[in-house]
């Protein structure tokens, strides 16, 4: 991950999920393969567009096959489930229209909600801030006053176009906080399982109040 050359996409970022991925599977109950729920949690970024060249993609895959079979002594099983479970990960991924995500390994619940769950609340702010400083992104002011109370109002129905999400990712006049609208703040109507939504619930009220008094600044300074 390092070679991803982003702090927001940094090896404690796979390792935050891992870890959070295996909290969230202990306290709803599940009682599979945790070894192969932490491996997914950390391998969960290694196919992301916005980090890595996909020609190089087929060669890190069967190294890591390699790898997890030879060293970690998972079955071919075991290591299919785990990449499933990665491929499928992702926000982008669940702006697909109508997705079926029942066909998935019963762990991949789990590692979406940890990485989603990762984007928002103290740590999701300092990463967008990261992630905007390598794309050369402004801070901001946002574009809109009233952006928490409309996706609180919207719920689940505020996910955001996938289309015009892509498009926004390579937009040259976003800035910092126009991701919160993107993104950040549809998230805790998107978590899949119970222990998810409850932390989602509690970081989404701290990116409003960082929204609320990042506005409030900018003001000051005649924004």
């Amino acid at each position: 991950m390092s070679k991803a050359g982003c702090a927001a996409h940094d090896l404690d970022h796979c390792y935050r999920v891992a870890y959070l991925a295996c909290s969230l599977a202990q306290e709803d109950g599940f009682v599979d393969n945790v070894n192969q729920l932490f491996v997914a949690g950390l391998l969960h970024d290694v196919f992301d567009s916005k980090l890595y060249n996909p020609d190089q993609l087929v060669e890190v895959e069967q190294t890591l096959r390699d790898n997890l079979a030879s060293k970690d002594h998972f079955s071919d099983k075991e290591i299919d489930d785990i990449f499933q479970t990665v491929r499928a990960v992702g926000y982008k991924n669940m702006l697909i229209p109508n997705r079926d995500i029942s066909g998935l390994p019963s762990m991949y619940k789990y590692v979406q909600d940890s990485d989603l769950l990762d984007a928002i609340g103290a740590i999701g702010v300092a990463r967008c801030l990261a992630y905007s400083g390598k794309i050369n992104r402004k801070i901001g002011p946002p574009k809109k006053e009233d952006v928490i109370s409309d996706l609180e109002a919207a719920g689940i129905s505020g996910m955001m176009d996938r289309s015009a999400y892509l498009a926004s990712q390579t937009s040259s006049d976003a800035a910092a906080t126009d991701h919160f609208h993107e993104k950040l703040l549809r998230i805790p109507g998107m978590m899949i399982t119970g222990p998810g939504r409850r932390m989602a619930a509690k970081r989404n009220v701290y990116m409003k109040q960082f929204l609320e008094q990042f506005r409030e600044e900018m003001g000051e300074s005649g924004f």
